[in-house]
């Protein structure tokens, strides 16, 4: 170590030269190990005491500094242990071992000249600042010492006063651990214990301790159970008193053989009950040592532990007996009185509610000399233990219902003198809890105290409720929460309790007098006088049980039915009211109120006025929203999907307006209702008849002729014609005849017009078929109506007569009587002949009737035409060249929803026609609407793509909001066959429709939404999906977005929200189009297919669907969605719309010409045809009379000249 001055502080001695100013020192430090449990120090004093060399020092007090100046020995300098050695007030790890190691160091100082001694060259000069700072070193330096700056070297190496301090730690415990030998065994086999717990209580630091009964310290046997006596001082902790304790074991560090090894005495000190615990779990040895002591083994080689008697140890028992608190008890109502003191609990432990609680409660401990039997009503302080321990006072409150204790104050409180007497817990209790005694229950008062051995005391007061009566209340019951019944049925049992002023509840002796009304306005009240009342169990509630209620007023308090059922006690002095809820009861009887029509019914008829009265047991109205099930035979009505109506607000059904006749005529018709599989109501009817009759026909007509002027009349009951069988179709009635053969081939489809109850058929052309013919003639739409026909067709007859004459078609021929051709028999040909004629020439005026007025018809289109195309192009020129080519981005809403409308035979055609007439179903309001209709596209492209994608059957499909409305849309017969009469069919039925094939419906309900988020501030709600990219980490070139957010939702559609709260663009949409991406080419769609994995579209027809399946081909939708534009003026809008209109009527037009066209072609060769055959008919008719004249020529050579008369084509 070199010490050095700072400059400022040197000074000058007396003979005027400079104090030293650097002085050097080297430290050496000698270790002596413990051997045998002896210490080598003590050793070596008791060796120099023997050679006669008397040091007058021991252990403690040997001096642990010898310093040298100059190689000289300094003999008064014999310094205490230097202050970076001490470790004794050391606190930490290993702190205890550390204690007793330093104090087997011995420190060797040699200095140089640097030192100043004393004169008497025995010691160090005192004052010398080196002087100070080598015996204070290790200390936070003084002002003196700040004087000098040290500098530390160690093995060349320079150090700071901290790092010394940690070598010279780790020295000291290497020392150890090395060389000590605290104590090889004990007296008996030990138990080994690895990783103890806690060892910082036991005093150890190894991880292996022996532990021992027995053990041999300075020539004598310590073992377990052994009573000691160890001195104050002797350890740490033990410095006012003595302590007295009783060894348990002795612990040795380390396995034997081991150096280093300490050794610590565990015994338990005197009134500590939880002793050391030596235990085995499962082989493992453990030992804890809860309130016992450990002490070093140095207290026994120090003559401070000390082997005491039983008698002593009783002695000093009966001692701490006498100081240590046995029991807590409270002073009674007397000695609290002779004390001065209002504190002390009544000697009743049953106090009713309301009772004021005593001011103050005075608590002693008492001594275990203390009986219990002999306490006497006043004070001695030897009854009364003087201590400093604070005692608690805990109050808790607890209800007979409940187990749980409810802490109400706690106070802990020091003893106090009063009138002489120490030892007093004097604890306030009517100031601070004025109103304790209020509530009635279990009241616990528990006084206890900490680090004592003292019996804690308990004292419980039962507070009873006050006679007083404070109020009457209806218990409530978790299970119903609110009072609903029916009438006729059973309130859920009452219970009524009784509380006292302090709201504490009293008990019953007895069923008090009780009566009980319904209110159910305030003119209206019924009593009920069914019920049964009993006390509850523990009598602490009126049980009224079976109170039921008859009335038939219930009409009065419609439609929520709130009623108030009051509950008078004791002469109607007091009562009790409750709301409650009496509802009708099931469905009884039905009653129609309306007047049913006096005549009978006609089919379509609508029964205006017919009201069904719904009435339950008692005469009351059924409930709103009740459903009963309609069995309809020869009704319908338009708009019920299923069978189920429900029950209006009034307790009614209104079926006005509704209730449509659709039998027939002549029909029994009937409504039922069934109610719970029962037959609750039934009402039958009658159609008025009526019949179809035929005029008078021929019962024989010649096959290949023609019936003319036949005529059919609908007449009623009375034989009158019916006049209302009018066919007029703007009026939307029709009334048409079919006549129909099964036999005979007859055309029925042709219609034959009903007016004013009569029907004229011109002409029927017969077949030329011999034999008989029958056809049936019925009405179009009541088949019912018809009537069986049978005409017999034969040849023509052969002439025989006498006379006769027949003029030619010309009118230039006349066959007398006497002409060879009647001699040959040849009359029948000569007919047919001029039959022939007439018919040739009628069929070809016919064709060139038709000729004419197809080309006066073409002429026309073609005028029109013209002149549609003069107009387009005019309103084109107004026009800007882009408008034009994209006129279809004025494909409206309403455009689009006629072209769902025009598709007959399908479910969104009916649904839609079913809204615009305002036939409203039962579900509709839970029908959503068609997918076409509830979004809009940005451009014609996009929306027709976005079609094509999804297909027809997709975008006409029917959105409802759950599975059930879906379902009522359809019902089925017992066979699984549709029901036509039921559900959407039936609705296409009134309106003249029908539903063919198969139709697509979307749950709304049942689809799995997107889950990944929505954008909240976009009023569109768009989904937040992440844009694709290229393997490249690019985005792909012409990439536009999903075709999910390019769909723009409508109002109200895009406020609408599932029952789990989300739209139709998180479910319908993401259903329909997934992830599917939009892209402006389809040269960059087939570049973009690494990261294509739903499929895409792109704006010039190119569509990848998932999977790898390509759609090729062209299709131009015409169900699209409609087409949102905002840049276009409304002028420009209007001549756009103009253009569409004569767009389409051109497009009609167009399709007349090419018909008229095909027609004329048609008509046209029909007319030269028979023009034809007509020229060969009149060439050949001169040369076949006059052979029929001359009688060479046969009858069978005329017809081959003439030639066979061909089929008349109509």
């Amino acid at each position: 170590m070199r010490f050095s001055l700072k400059k400022e502080k040197i000074s000058t001695n007396a003979s005027g030269s400079k104090a030293p100013q650097i002085a050097n020192a080297r430290l050496k430090c000698i270790y002596f190990p413990i051997r045998q449990g002896k210490e080598n120090i003590e050793r070596i004093l008791e060796s120099l005491d023997t050679e006669g060399c008397g040091v007058g020092e021991n252990f403690e007090n040997y001096s642990r500094v010898s310093i040298r100046r100059l190689g000289r020995l300094l003999p008064d300098a014999r310094w205490a242990i230097l202050p970076f050695m001490d470790f004794r007030q050391r606190k930490g790890d290993q702190s205890h071992l550390l204690k007793r190691c330093c104090l087997r160091v011995k420190c060797f100082v040699e200095t140089d000249a640097g030192f100043n001694p004393m004169p008497s060259k025995t010691d160090l000069a005192h004052h010398s600042p080196f002087s100070i700072a080598l015996r204070n070193f290790g200390n936070r330096p003084q002002d003196k010492e700040k004087d000098v700056d040290i500098e530390i070297h160690r093995d060349g190496k320079q150090l700071t006063p901290l790092q010394l301090e940690r070598e010279y730690r780790e020295w000291l415990l290497l020392m150890h651990h090395r060389y000590d030998e605290e104590i090889d065994s004990g007296e008996d086999p030990p138990v080994l214990i690895v990783n103890p717990l806690n060892k910082k209580a036991l005093g150890i630091s190894s991880d292996v301790i022996r532990v021992h009964q027995a053990l041999k310290r300075k020539e004598l046997l310590w073992k377990s159970g052994q009573k000691i006596k160890v001195l104050k001082g002797a350890y740490a902790g033990c410095y006012k008193n003595n302590v007295y304790a009783i060894i348990e074991y002795f612990l040795i560090e380390g396995f034997e053989g081991d150096s280093g090894g300490e050794a610590r005495i565990i015994c338990r000190p005197l009134g500590t009950e939880n002793g050391c615990e030596l235990s085995v779990k499962g082989g493992t040895p453990s030992l804890n040592i809860q309130d016992s002591l450990s002490l070093p083994i140095s207290v026994i080689d120090s003559g401070k532990c000390i082997a005491i008697n039983d008698s002593d140890w009783e002695r000093q028992l009966e001692k701490h007996n006498q100081k240590t608190p046995s029991r807590i008890d409270l002073l009674n109502v007397k000695q609290c009185h002779w004390l001065e003191i209002d504190g002390a609990f009544p000697t009743s432990l049953t106090i009713p509610a309301g009772q004021t609680p005593p001011e103050d409660i005075v608590a002693v401990f008492r001594p275990s000399s203390f009986e219990v039997s002999k306490v006497s009503n006043y004070l001695d302080q030897k009854d009364i233990v003087k201590t400093n321990l604070d005692m608690l006072m805990k109050v808790q409150y607890r209800t007979e219902n409940h187990r749980d204790a409810k802490h109400i104050n706690s106070l802990r409180i020091a003893p106090s003198s009063f009138k002489g007497f120490h030892g007093l817990y004097k604890f306030p209790l009517g100031v601070k809890l004025p109103h304790l005694f209020q509530k009635a229950g279990a009241y616990t008062f528990s006084f206890s105290t900490e680090h004592s051995r003292c019996q804690n005391y308990n004292l419980t007061i039962t507070v009873v409720p006050s006679e007083k009566v404070g109020r009457w209340q209806l218990l409530g019951d978790t299970r119903f929460p609110s009072y609903s019944v029916r009438v006729g049925s059973c309130f859920p049992p009452l219970s009524i309790a009784c509380y006292d002023i302090y709201d504490n509840r009293m008990s019953f002796t007895s069923i008090p007098n009780l009566k009980i009304t319904l209110g159910m306005n305030e003119y209206l009240s019924v009593d009920v006088v069914k019920m049964k009342p009993s006390l509850s169990s523990d009598k602490l509630a009126i049980v009224i049980e079976d109170v039921m209620v008859e009335t038939n007023g219930l009409d009065s308090i419609r439609p929520n039915y709130a009623a108030t059922l009051m509950i008078y006690i004791q002469d109607e002095s007091t009562s009790i009211p409750l709301e409650c809820q009496v509802t009708p009861g099931a469905l009884h009887r039905i009653e129609v109120s309306s007047r049913l029509p006096g005549k009978q019914l006609l089919p379509g008829f609508i029964l205006e006025q017919f009201v069904l009265e719904m009435f339950d047991v008692y005469g009351n109205h059924v409930e709103e929203g009740l459903e009963v099930q309609f069995q309809l035979d020869g009704f319908s009505i338009p708009g019920l999907i299923g069978s189920k109506h429900k029950v209006d607000n009034l307790g009614r059904i209104d079926l006005g307006g509704l209730l449509k006749v659709t039998a027939g005529y002549g029909k029994q018709v009937s409504l039922s209702i069934l109610h719970g599989d029962k037959v609750t109501f039934k009402q039958a009817f009658q159609t008025e008849k009526r019949e179809l009759r035929i005029s008078s026909i021929p019962e024989h007509c010649l096959a290949g002729s023609t019936l003319e002027n036949i005529s059919f009349e609908v007449i009623d009951s009375k034989g009158d014609v019916d006049g209302t069988f009018h066919d007029d179709e703007k009026c939307g009635r029709f009334h048409t005849l079919v006549v129909k053969s099964e036999s005979h081939q007859i055309d029925d489809s042709i219609r034959y017009a009903f007016k004013h109850g009569r029907c004229n058929i011109a002409s029927l052309p017969l077949p030329q078929i011999e034999g008989p013919l029958c056809f049936k003639a019925f009405h179009s739409r009541y088949t019912e109506l018809y009537c069986d026909v049978e005409i017999s067709l034969v040849h023509a007859p052969n002439v025989d007569t006498d006379e006769n004459e027949v003029q030619s078609s010309d009118g230039k021929l006349m066959l007398l009587q006497n002409s060879p051709f009647f001699k040959n028999g040849n009359v029948g040909n000569l007919l047919a002949l001029v039959k022939y004629d007439e018919g040739l020439k009628s069929e070809l005026c016919k064709h060139g009737e038709r000729v004419g007025k197809l080309e006066n018809c073409l002429k026309t289109l073609n005028c029109w035409k013209t002149d549609i195309e003069l107009y387009m192009s005019e309103l084109q020129d107004s026009l800007e060249p882009d408008l034009v080519n994209d006129l279809d981005c004025l494909s409206t809403k309403e455009e689009i929803t006629k072209l769902i409308e025009g598709r007959g035979h399908s479910a969104a055609s009916t649904l839609l026609c079913s809204i615009a007439q305002g036939h409203w179903m039962d579900v509709m309001q839970d029908v959503v609407g068609v997918v076409a209709l509830l979004g809009t596209a940005g451009s014609i492209k996009l929306s027709r793509i976005l079609a094509e994608y999804l297909g027809e059957d997709q975008m006409v499909a029917v959105v409802c909001k759950s599975y059930e409305v879906a379902r009522a849309l359809e019902q089925y017969d017992h066979n699984g066959e549709v029901d036509s009469r039921l559900g959407l069919h039936a609705e296409a039925t009134a309106l003249s429709k029908s539903i063919s094939g198969r139709f697509l419906v979307v749950c709304l309900e049942d689809i799995r939404p997107y889950l990944g988020g929505v954008e909240v501030n976009d009023p569109q709600r768009k989904l937040i999906l992440p844009a694709p990219r290229l393997l490249s980490g690019n985005y792909p070139p012409g990439f536009i977005g999903y075709a999910v957010n390019l769909v723009n939702l409508e109002h109200p559609h895009i406020d609408y929200r599932t029952e789990s709260g989300h739209g139709l663009r998180e479910t319908l949409f993401y259903r329909l189009f997934s992830k599917v991406q939009v892209y402006e080419t389809r040269e960059e769609m087939e570049n973009a297919r690494n990261c294509i994995t739903h499929g895409a579209v792109s704006l010039d027809g190119g569509i990848l669907r998932k999977n790898g399946i390509l759609s090729l081909g062209f299709r131009n939708p015409e169900i699209y969605f409609p087409v949102q534009i905002t840049n276009v003026s409304p002028e420009r809008k209007k001549i756009m719309e103009q253009i569409k209109e004569k767009q389409l009527e051109l497009r009609t037009t167009l399709q007349g010409i090419n018909v008229a066209s095909e027609k004329l072609d048609r008509a046209r060769h029909k007319f030269n045809r028979k023009q034809k055959q007509f020229q060969k008919y009149l060439d050949n008719i001169d040369d076949a009379i006059n052979d029929t004249v001359t009688p060479s020529t046969t009858p069978s050579q005329c017809t081959q000249r003439l030639g066979t008369p061909s089929k008349v084509i109509i």
